[in-house]
C-alpha cells in the first residue's frame, strides 16, 4: 500500500486489488504485485510494505514456498529498485519470523503438519532445551527418537526456515538505507522451540549490524501499526497513551500462542504506532486492557479441546 502525503489537503491511500493478493496457502501472483508497486510509488510519500508479500506471497505461503534463495534475494533487491526511482519515497515496511504452531494443522501449514506438527514443534523445543543444557544428552537422544518425526518432511520445514531466516537478513540489511523503518513481528512463539531459537539469531544479527530493531507480537495488524506512524509523523503529533489494566497482576499474563509478558507487547505495539507511553495523569488516551488474572483460557473448541490444552508451554 501507498500513501500520497503532506503535500496534499488529503492523504490518499492506494492498495493493491484483492484479487492480486492471493487467498490462505494460494500466494499472491508477484509480477501483479512488482507491476503495482512500480506504477504507484514513482510519486508516492510512503509505501507500506509487507515483506512476506513481496518475497513470498504472503504469510502463508512463506511458510510452503519452494522458491529459490536466488529469486527470494532478486525479490528483496527490488526494494532498492522502488527507492532509486523515487529517492523521497519513505518506506515502512515489516517482516516476520516464521512461526512453528504447538499443534498439528494443514490448514495454514505444509500437509505433513496435519499429522506431524506437534512432534516437529517438540523436536525443535528438545533441540533447544538441548542447546540450553537443560537436559542431558541422553535425553535429548530419547525424545528425538520418541517424536520420529520423518526426515523428508522436517528437512523440508528446516530448510525453509533457513532460507526465510537468510531473506530477513539481507532485508534487515537494507534498514538505514532503502527502508526507513522496519518492524520484525511474531506470529504464533513460544519460550522454547524453532521460532525461539530463530528470533535468538534475528537479535543477535541486529546487534551485529548496528541496526536498533526489536522483534515483538503482533503479526496481524502491521500494516495499520504503521499506517499509524506514518499519520503521527505526517501530523507532527505524538499521542500519550496509558494502559489501564483490571488488577496490577493482569500486566504479567501470558497469552496463549506467546512467549512474553502481555505488557511488553502492548508498550511495544504503542511504540511502533507513533505514540508515547504515559502515565494516568499526563495521558492523551487511555487504553483499557481486558485481561485475565493467571492463565489466560479461550472457549472456543478446537475437536473437543480447549485452545489452551494446545498451548506446550507447560
Amino acid at each position: 500500500m501507498r500513501v500520497y502525503g503532506a503535500k496534499q489537503q488529503r492523504n490518499k491511500l492506494v492498495r493493491p486489488k484483492k484479487s492480486d493478493l492471493g487467498l490462505k496457502k494460494a500466494p499472491a501472483d508477484y509480477h501483479s504485485v512488482k507491476r503495482f508497486l512500480t506504477n504507484e510509488c514513482a510519486d508516492a510519500d510512503y509505501l507500506i510494505l509487507a515483506v512476506d508479500m513481496l518475497l513470498y506471497g504472503g504469510v502463508v505461503p512463506s511458510r510452503l514456498h519452494y522458491l529459490s534463495q536466488e529469486e527470494i534475494f532478486s525479490r528483496v533487491d527490488f526494494i532498492k529498485t522502488l527507492k532509486e526511482n523515487n529517492p523521497k519515497l519513505k518506506i515502512f515496511a515489516f517482516s516476520l519470523v516464521m512461526h512453528c504452531p504447538t499443534y498439528s494443522s494443514g490448514d495454514e501449514e505444509p500437509d505433513y503438519y496435519e499429522k506431524y506438527g506437534k512432534q516437529i514443534f517438540r523436536y525443535g523445543v528438545n533441540e533447544h532445551k538441548y542447546i540450553e543444557n537443560l537436559i542431558t544428552k541422553d535425553e535429548y537422544e530419547a525424545e528425538k527418537s520418541r517424536l520420529n518425526v520423518p526426515e523428508k518432511y522436517l528437512n523440508d520445514y528446516l530448510s525453509r526456515r533457513k532460507e526465510n531466516l537468510a531473506a530477513l537478513f539481507r532485508t534487515l540489511k537494507l534498514v538505514g538505507g532503502s527502508i526507513d523503518e522496519f518492524l520484525i513481528l511474531q506470529d504464533d512463539s513460544n519460550p522454547y522451540g524453532f521460532t525461539a531459537l530463530d528470533q535468538r539469531k534475528v537479535k543477535e544479527f541486529t546487534k551485529k549490524e548496528e541496526k536498533n530493531i526489536e522483534v515483538h507480537s503482533g503479526a496481524d495488524e502491521g500494516g495499520l501499526t504503521l499506517l499509524a506512524r506514518i499519520l503521527t509523523k505526517i501530523k507532527g503529533y505524538t499521542p500519550k497513551i496509558c494502559p489501564i489494566y483490571p488488577k496490577e497482576e493482569c500486566k504479567n499474563v501470558i497469552p496463549l500462542f506467546e512467549d512474553k509478558e502481555v505488557y511488553k507487547s502492548i508498550e511495544a505495539q504503542i511504540e511502533s504506532a507513533g505514540a508515547s507511553l504515559s502515565d494516568e495523569k499526563d495521558s492523551e488516551i487511555y487504553l483499557f486492557c481486558n485481561l485475565p488474572v493467571g492463565k489466560m483460557q479461550n472457549i472456543d473448541n478446537l475437536k473437543g479441546r480447549q485452545y489452551d490444552e494446545r498451548d506446550c508451554r507447560l
